[in-house]
């Protein structure tokens, strides 16, 4: 025990003033973040009648799982849902393919034209067509109302494929070596040795692209016009835009139509809160799964040596 003691290092009282401060600082940002979603799921467990008046804070005022059974309950959530997630799911893998094997490929000094072809793909990492010039090319190409549209014009990004490049070059080539000296091509060098052995920074960029898709809703408002093409982000836009209409019709001397519309929306705004959460939760329980890949990925291409 003495051994022990004797061997803990003991804190000036500047050092445990900083601490001090710098946990309670940091305690005190937290909250800040967390209340906006703890209020969302109170809201979201409440009755929404009674979530029109004030006084909910910290608790729960009417229990009730109306909401919930609401948002299942309608087939346009459900079909969004299904939306999102495919989208989410295909476009996430089909970025994740092309984008590596774009990097994989500039990793290589030896690739003729290699400069061009870099050139060729960063420039529209800062240069754009615009909004009318890429709604014209959707149409023309034939994407518009079609599920494709969420993931042909996203499949490759140069920001990626910059980290994959940077990622591969950090590879020992002695894995490539012994491959082909077995006889194995680059195909099978890629799929079998390459990508295995980076799934840090797969992981990494699988979280960024997921979500990506998982938050889009510009792209459906400008694409397609079908309600099976919905995907939850914009029905939540929709809602958010609905509910702030009716709020200023309401404050600015609305009629009673208007105003018992108002209190309507409270309630569909209190399922969509639900719906909100039901989607939410999916994407916070598989991060804590991609944590730990997730700060090795991020931190590929800092430290070099």
């Amino acid at each position: 025990m003495f051994a022990r003691n004797k061997n803990k290092i003991r804190q000036m009282p500047s050092e445990i003033a900083f601490d001090f401060v710098n946990i309670t600082f940091l305690s005190i940002l937290v909250l800040f973040f967390l209340y906006p979603f703890y209020y969302t799921i109170l809201v979201s467990f409440n009755d929404g009648m009674d979530a029109t008046l004030p006084g909910i804070y910290f608790f729960v005022r009417k229990f009730t799982l109306e909401n919930y059974e609401k948002a299942f309950s309608n087939s346009g959530y459900i079909n969004a849902a299904f939306i999102s997630v495919s989208r989410a799911v295909i476009g996430t893998f089909c970025t994740i393919i092309v984008s590596s094997s774009f990097g994989y490929a500039m990793s290589k000094s030896e690739l003729k034209f290699r400069g061009f072809y870099i050139i060729f793909a960063t420039i529209p990492m800062f240069f754009g067509g615009g909004m009318i010039p890429s709604f014209l090319l959707i149409k023309q190409l034939g994407l518009y109302n079609n599920f494709l549209v969420y993931i042909l014009p996203s499949l490759f990004s140069m920001y990626y494929a910059i980290i994959f490049m940077s990622s591969f070059k950090t590879l020992p080539a002695s894995l490539e070596e012994s491959a082909k000296l077995d006889g194995a091509n680059q195909m099978t060098i890629f799929f079998r040795i390459i990508i295995p052995v980076s799934m840090p920074v797969i992981a990494a960029i699988s979280i960024f692209t997921a979500v990506g898709h998982w938050n889009s809703w510009f792209d459906t408002m400008l694409f397609t016009e079908k309600t099976n093409l919905s995907t939850l982000a914009y029905i939540f836009a929709q809602v958010s835009q609905r509910a702030d209409f009716i709020k200023q019709a309401s404050t600015q001397g609305g009629d009673a139509g208007v105003i018992s519309e108002s209190i309507r929306g409270a309630t569909t705004l209190s399922v969509q809160l639900a719906a909100m959460i039901v989607c939410t939760v999916p994407i916070m329980i598989i991060y804590p799964f991609f944590q730990k890949h997730f700060v090795k990925g991020v931190m590929i291409g800092s430290v070099k040596g």
